[in-house]
């Protein structure tokens, strides 16, 4: 192990898990927390061993309120993921956002009606993968999405071993 290596990928992993193989690499259970948690809530950390640029931001597109962007996943020969921010009025007046996020690159479905699935099944996307559009969306594009649906690219029942995980 090496202290300056960015080895440890947090989106891909649970608190615990993430603090277990901190610990496993020397690194306190209190350092580890600490730097999880500003990964997660301020979207960076300045910890040296969490892995944070796998995933950059590509196209953004703006249609309206509704934001669409892109997501190139750099460790995967450049693939990219879609996700799309949408804007909700409550009947209160107040907006809150539902991120519609990508389980896979393409689709096997075949469904005539669908762009995606005239692609055919890319790639399955893995936790990581999923749990990136939501830190994108939190942190790239300041906005906190109150609901999140599996309605982007891909048949997230196909792919349910991300999935599930991602959504814990």
């Amino acid at each position: 192990y090496h202290p300056n290596s960015r080895d440890i990928d947090p989106l891909s992993l649970g608190a615990q898990e993430a603090i277990c193989k901190a610990k496993e690499r020397g690194i306190s259970g209190v350092e580890a927390r600490k730097a999880y948690r500003s990964f997660y809530r301020d979207g960076h950390t300045e910890a040296s061993w969490i892995r944070t640029d796998t995933r950059t931001v590509g196209a953004c597109q703006e249609e309206g309120a509704t934001t669409k962007f892109t997501l190139r996943l750099d460790d995967k020969a450049g693939v990219e993921t879609e996700s799309v921010l949408i804007p909700m009025t409550r009947r209160n007046g107040s907006i809150t956002h539902t991120l519609c996020v990508s389980s896979q690159v393409g689709c096997a479905m075949g469904c005539r009606f669908c762009e995606t699935a005239q692609m055919g099944l890319v790639n399955n996307l893995d936790v990581a993968d999923i749990v990136a559009q939501w830190h994108a969306a939190t942190h790239t594009f300041k906005i906190q999405p109150k609901n999140i649906v599996f309605m982007g690219m891909g048949e997230p029942t196909d792919n349910l071993d991300a999935v599930i995980p991602a959504i814990r």
